[in-house]
């Protein structure tokens, strides 16, 4: 059994990720929300919601196809041995930023709770 390239997505294989995750609200909409029927303006915060979920789809659908366009870039230019390699060292690295960020605001929570 070789596993040395992915399954294909479908339409039926994704159907159920997609529904389950746009079934869960956005923590931001739900705040927005709450607060404008806590003001009694539920025009306003169905509006915002409406921009808030606009602007989320633009910035992730416009991120998704810098991501395919650059990997198809890359692919062109570097063998896709040195690809795996790079997306290995851009994921470690990745993974180490996350990691000093993490350490960071620990040292501030720490360093609030003692003054």
């Amino acid at each position: 059994m070789s596993s040395s390239s992915p399954a294909k997505a479908t339409y039926r294989n994704l159907l159920p990720w997609a529904a389950t995750v746009g079934l869960v609200p956005c923590p931001a909409v739900v705040t927005v929300m709450l607060f404008c029927l806590s003001m009694e303006a539920l025009v306003l915060g169905l509006c915002l919601a409406a921009c808030i979920c606009l602007g989320m789809a633009t910035t992730i659908a416009c991120v998704v196809v810098a991501v395919i366009l650059g990997k198809a870039g890359i692919l062109n230019v570097v063998s896709e041995k040195r690809a795996a390699t790079l997306e290995g060292l851009l994921g470690l690295g990745s993974g180490a930023v996350i990691a000093v960020f993490d350490g960071l605001f620990l040292l501030a929570a720490i360093n609030a709770s003692f003054y």
